[in-house]
């Protein structure tokens, strides 16, 4: 990785470590964002007792560990690997694996301008880390129209090389809500009530879903969008536009979400 923080990390930073070396009571790691070492107590490997701390960490394996306590001062950092729960583990890794994503691009872009990539990132990097933790964060924004390379004050073929690659290899991140929605009617021309309703529906509320027929009275949803709130909203509406349909005509609706 080319990312490298200054200082210290903060007490309760989810931090992305390399395992370097496993002893009876603790492991020690490379804290990868901070190029420093930390340590991680037996009691912090897992939950419970541990016969062997190499049922869990190996030398060369990647873990995700959370700061405990910072000592500035000695510059020591003590991690824990059983604090961080699944959904933390899963967004720090995603996090990383998209960071590694924006520095392919760096390197490609010095490959073509013909300069040395640490050069080239540091250059890129010095303002950019002022308003963004992450530099993928900031290629998501070039894409988007949010942010301009050209007022960084980079010379122009590196701008134009660097959008060039930013928008072949970032598409912008988009978000989904997904869900079973069951429309009941007890009328004798039911059917034509459903049809009425989608026709309605599609007509009245506007955005980017799909509504699939899954089997008795069973529809699968799925609404895309850039923003969850966005998604929220157009949700809301479909379901507001059905239930007003449905109890003029003797009929109920419901849906339940499907997380992911």
């Amino acid at each position: 990785m080319l990312l490298r923080r200054e200082g210290l990390p903060e007490e309760g930073e989810l931090l992305l470590c390399e395992v370097k070396k496993v002893h009876f009571h603790s492991v020690f790691v490379k804290i990868l964002e901070y190029r420093i070492e930390g340590m991680i107590h037996i009691s912090e490997i897992a939950p419970g007792r541990i016969r062997n701390i190499r049922d869990y960490v190996r030398e060369g394996k990647y873990i995700v560990c959370k700061a405990l306590r910072v000592n500035k001062e000695k510059r020591q950092v003590d991690l824990s690997l059983r604090r961080v729960n699944e959904r933390e583990r899963r967004e720090k890794t995603n996090q990383i694996s998209l960071e590694k994503r924006a520095e392919k691009i760096v390197e490609l872009a010095a490959e073509e301008l013909k300069m040395d990539v640490k050069q080239l990132y540091s250059a890129i990097t010095q303002k950019l880390f002022e308003e963004y933790e992450y530099l993928y964060d900031a290629f998501v924004d070039v894409v988007e129209g949010r942010l301009e390379l050209s007022k960084l004050g980079l010379d122009k073929k590196i701008v134009t090389v660097l959008e060039r690659l930013i928008k072949e290899k970032i598409k912008p991140p988009r978000i989904s809500i997904r869900g079973h929605l069951k429309l009941t009617t007890y009328l004798p021309d039911g059917i034509a009530l459903i049809k009425e309703s989608f026709k309605r529906v599609r007509e009245e509320v506007p955005g980017d879903y799909e509504i699939k027929y899954e089997g008795g009275g069973a529809y699968s949803v799925k609404i895309t969008g850039k923003e969850y709130e966005t998604c929220e909203k157009i949700l809301k509406s479909m379901i507001a536009k059905f239930e007003e349909l449905f109890s003029k005509n003797e009929g109920s609706v419901s849906f339940a979400r499907v997380e992911d």
